[in-house]
């Protein structure tokens, strides 16, 4: 028996590889198929390890035997996989983390075995001082199966289910009583569709332009509630909302909320309190998809109002919706969302628990924000400062300190991308890329424009993003100059990293956390610069966030 690997290992959201140099390491691609879902084996080369520790240190050894050891008891959890790696030279590295080890393999076919000891759900390796455990045994063997040997975690068995397609079948069979709703409304309104099924399948079945209007009728409601629908500014949004137009330039998250607190004639609740809410409707009433925009505005009126009233306020949404049906009898069935509209994003699957037995599978919103912006002049200017942002929780608080550590930043940069909140971000990184790509003269590229244009609409990338081979396409670009540039030492590609930056773009769709995903492309716009302008580059970055650019 060879120890390879005994070490501490950093990581986040749960993930850590063994995997070779310029190996792509695609998560959903790694446990598609199998029926495990702690050791994915599906992805080329690299072997993507679990762990309950979302963002933190674990402990994990990595083991080369010459023969099948029997598993140990100390390991609750235990599974495996067959693995081949693409090249002797290995590394183990965690995810968004500098590599922890390098291990060498002969290239041949082996068995995986990875053990697991206090595997727990979001758990972080200082909750009680304890690293999480993790073991990696390897062993030369033919291909076969992969297999789940130990479940001794709940958390473990919930992650397995989630891979048969026929157990999340009869899951949601059983949370429904045998009365699954569509995927659209297990998604976007499960919390409505288990309050009052009726209306919320009679709001799935109705055409985009309904679901609209309904949307639409609720931020009304809310606005009457909150007491502020005749505030001037209040009746040019409620205006430009049932006339299908964009919202005005100003309302947008960083200004809207700061002009509802500052005006004297707004009722004083506290927090913007209802009134809050109702601009929240607002935002969310221009999202993407119709019935999500008018299933979510509901369910957040219901809440609203409170236990007392939300029977009257079903009453009163399921009148609209009739009346709104018979009016649109003959009527174009179209959505009428504005196409430079400003709110909340599609929610995207997860595409780890997306199934292709459910189009949806256990999916979860995860909001993203779509911003268009034009060569307009704003209408109101942002405010000079931002409110105080809430506490970091420790997820974020580990990724923030990580990139700030690698960036160099200052110690207030937590404050200025917080307080930035919705807006700033995506229209200040999209700028700064637009810039990169300009300087190194791959703007042009038919592709690069579609990709932008994908951004601006809120969409995913296209090809040749979607698949990853950018740097291929740029490599076939016949005639094209390269543009060098000197970064952290070494000459690099201009045009290389200034689409790495536009292929960080899908972190906005993909990761809960917005903070999260614009610090990954704060990340590769920095490191897209040369070494002597990076310190100014950076600044003006975070300059721009504070201006609300």
């Amino acid at each position: 028996m060879s120890v390879l690997f005994d070490g501490e290992v950093w990581l986040s959201y749960s993930q850590m590889y063994l995997t070779g140099l310029d190996v792509e390491t695609d998560h959903t691609e790694a446990f598609r198929g199998q029926s495990n879902a702690l050791l994915g084996a599906g992805s080329p080369g690299a072997l993507t390890m679990m762990t309950g520790t979302h963002t933190g240190t674990i402990a994990l050894r990595v083991v080369l035997t010459e023969t099948e050891p029997p598993p140990a008891e100390e390991w609750p959890d235990v599974v495996e996989a067959s693995y081949r790696p693409t090249a002797p030279e290995l590394f183990i590295v965690g995810c968004t983390a500098d590599t922890a080890g390098e291990v060498r393999l002969p290239v041949r076919d082996y068995r995986a075995r990875y053990c697991l000891a206090r595997y727990r759900p979001e758990g972080t390796s200082t909750d009680d001082g304890e690293l999480e455990r993790c073991e990696l045994i390897l062993w030369p063997a033919a291909p076969a199966p992969d297999v789940v040997v130990r479940v001794g975690s709940d958390h473990a068995r919930w992650a397995h289910r989630q891979l048969d397609p026929a157990a999340v079948q009869e899951d949601l069979q059983s949370a429904w009583n045998g009365d699954v709703p569509s995927a659209r409304v297990r998604l976007y309104a499960e919390d409505l569709a288990r309050t009052d099924r009726a209306l919320t399948d009679a709001l799935d079945a109705a055409p985009a332009a309904v679901q609209r209007s309904l949307a639409y009728w609720s931020v009304d409601v809310a606005c009457r509630e909150a007491g502020i629908e005749g505030l001037d500014w209040m009746r040019e949004t409620l205006r430009a909302l049932h006339t299908d137009q964009p919202l005005p330039r100003w309302f947008r998250p960083d200004v809207v909320y700061d002009r509802l607190s500052a005006d004297p004639r707004c009722p004083a609740t506290g927090d913007g309190g209802s009134g809050g809410q109702a601009l929240f409707l607002v935002l969310q009433a221009v999202g993407h998809d119709a019935f999500g925009a008018a299933a979510g505005n509901v369910s957040h009126l219901l809440w609203n109002v409170g236990e007392d009233r939300a029977a009257q306020v079903k009453d009163l949404a399921r009148a609209e919706l009739r009346r709104l049906l018979l009016e649109a009898e003959g009527q174009d069935p179209s959505d009428r969302r504005p196409q430079d509209a400003c709110g909340y994003a599609d929610p995207d699957p997860d595409p780890y628990l997306g199934h292709e037995a459910d189009e949806l599978g256990a999916a979860h919103a995860l909001h993203t924000v779509d911003v268009i912006v034009s060569d307009e002049a704003w209408d109101a200017p942002p405010p000079e400062r931002f409110a105080p942002p809430p506490p970091l929780g420790p997820r974020e608080r580990g990724f923030v300190d990580q990139v700030q550590a690698l960036l160099g930043l200052d110690a207030d940069v937590v404050q200025v991308v917080q307080g930035a909140q919705l807006y700033p971000f995506p229209v200040v990184l999209l700028e700064r890329a637009r810039e990169l790509c300009a300087g190194a003269g791959v703007d042009g590229l038919p592709w690069v424009q579609a990709s932008f244009e994908a951004v601006e609409r809120g969409q995913g990338l296209p090809e040749p993003f979607s698949s990853r081979s950018w740097e291929q396409a740029l490599a076939g670009e016949a005639g094209r100059e390269p543009r060098w540039v000197l970064v952290e030492g070494e000459r690099h590609d201009r045009g290389v990293l200034a689409l790495e930056v536009l292929a960080r773009w899908s972190a906005f769709r993909a990761w809960s956390s917005l903070l999260e995903a614009a610090l990954t492309v704060l990340h590769a716009l920095v490191f897209a610069v040369s070494d002597t302008d990076r310190a100014g580059y950076v600044q003006a970055i975070l300059d721009d966030l504070r201006r609300g650019r």
